[in-house]
């Protein structure tokens, strides 16, 4: 994962970065292939360049590959509208298998009416959701069983402290077991829990796992971010 740093200085570049450089005749861009290294004019603050000088000898070599470790590791990522369910349940369970989901997008973007959409669009599964802002409207339980028909919500509490101690508790219990195979747990705020990348490892082997947050947690597991 970036730095604080790294990732502010990465942001100003994505918003600075110019069209290629054309070449001296000032005709067409020149066709080059994938592998060649294209010339790219970045305007960037002061505050920046020093820095990075502070960083780095060769600044366009740290700039090139802050760039390149970020395409990286987003080129993987998929892009779905939050009205989009039909690619949502797609993307979820036929490409990604049983390995849990990471469903990114920034605040607003509309990644819980995504998930209310799938949720109610889906009748093969069943649903519990660990609701971290009381926006569901499900029936409403306070532990897991492995008999359930319908899906379901566990109210966390609205104290973030609170909230965090508790998932401890979920947390435990959804690696205690292999459950149903029609489950699907859902993690709002998933970036709240100190415990989440350990979840998105493991649950696997115990139950589908779909874990929401604005920014991606890991590159280890699928990601589908809405739009």
């Amino acid at each position: 994962m970036l730095s604080e740093t790294d990732a502010k200085l990465l942001e100003k570049l994505k918003q600075e970065i110019t069209e290629p450089l054309q070449d001296d005749k000032k005709t067409k861009v020149k066709q080059i292939d994938d592998d060649s290294l294209y010339y790219v004019g970045v305007k960037i603050p002061m505050v920046y360049v020093k820095q990075l000088r502070k960083r780095t000898k060769n600044m366009s070599k740290y700039i090139r590959e802050l760039l390149i470790e970020h395409l990286s590791k987003t080129s993987s990522e998929n892009t779905i509208k939050s009205s989009e369910h039909s690619k949502l349940f797609k993307f979820c369970f036929n490409h990604s298998g049983d390995k849990p989901v990471q469903l990114i997008g920034n605040s607003g973007i509309g990644k819980t009416s995504a998930m209310k959409n799938l949720i109610a669009n889906d009748p093969s599964h069943v649903y519990i959701v660990l609701d971290a802002h009381n926006e569901y409207e499900l029936p409403e339980i306070q532990t897991m069983t492995d008999d359930l028909t319908q899906s379901c919500r566990i109210k966390m509490p609205e104290q973030i402290a609170a909230c965090k101690g508790l998932f401890q508790v979920y947390y435990n219990q959804i690696l205690s077991k292999r459950w149903p195979s029609n489950y699907v747990i859902v993690i709002e705020e998933a970036h709240r829990y100190r415990e989440i990348k350990e979840l998105l490892k493991e649950a696997r082997k115990f139950v589908k796992l779909i874990a929401i947050t604005q920014e991606p947690l890991g590159d280890f597991t699928p990601i589908v971010r809405i739009r």
